[in-house]
């Protein structure tokens, strides 16, 4: 831009020449304040991912994975580590263990005991050296009380298995969203590369074609 400044004020350009420079060069400026805040956020993430306080900045440079793994195993994973979906699947088995025990109010229950004796010394004959016993008790009808329970308790785990559904498809969604920002990256990585080699050739050609005056 101050190139240009300094050629138009000895006229050897046209305003509307140094208007388009200050148009490229506000854009540029924008680009580069655009890259300077994803970079921020980048870092922040990255601290947080590996549990720092302090901002740590990486010291190799920039690096494009030749191969990457698959997007389904990648999913496969994030879904079987993901701390919330552990703990909906222990909801899980605490309300089948709920619907099991609400089951259980519909059968009898069985008592059984027993005692003998081991030592009798100066005891009567007519009493028994053991003895067994047992009980049976059975509700037949109490309203529809364990009814109710019973299917609150199923409907108890059918909610929790929905949500654990609808948070593995969140999980496979969101690995699946990033992992297509990847390779979009990735594309652009290989576009840019190509495009900065072609500017540099075309800077080189221009500015010998500038030292040999057959160019502005």
């Amino acid at each position: 831009l101050s190139d240009a400044v300094a050629m138009e004020n000895e006229g050897m350009i046209a305003r509307s020449e140094r208007l388009y420079v200050e148009v490229k060069m506000a854009e540029a400026e924008r680009d580069l304040m655009a890259a300077q805040l994803q970079v921020e956020t980048t870092l922040a993430g990255l601290c947080n991912t590996l549990n720092y306080k302090e901002q740590y900045r990486p010291v190799s440079t920039m690096f494009v994975l030749s191969e990457l793994p698959q997007l389904a195993m990648l999913q496969e994973q994030a879904i079987n580590n993901n701390p919330q979906l552990r703990q909906v699947a222990l909801k899980r088995d605490l309300a089948e263990e709920g619907v099991k025990a609400q089951r259980a109010e519909f059968m009898p229950e069985v008592v059984a005991m027993g005692a003998a004796s081991f030592y009798n010394y100066q005891v009567s004959k007519a009493l028994p050296n053991w003895v067994v016993g047992g009980g049976v008790s059975w509700k037949i009808f109490d309203g529809t009380s364990r009814e109710h329970k019973f299917s609150a308790a199923k409907h108890t785990v059918r909610q929790v298995e929905a949500l654990q559904v609808k948070y593995g498809n969140d999980i496979a969604v969101l690995v699946e969203k990033l992992y297509n920002e990847m390779l979009s990256y990735s594309d652009r990585m290989a576009s840019i590369e190509t495009s900065l080699e072609f500017s540099e050739e075309y800077l080189r050609v221009k500015n010998a074609a500038f030292l040999e005056g057959m160019s502005t």
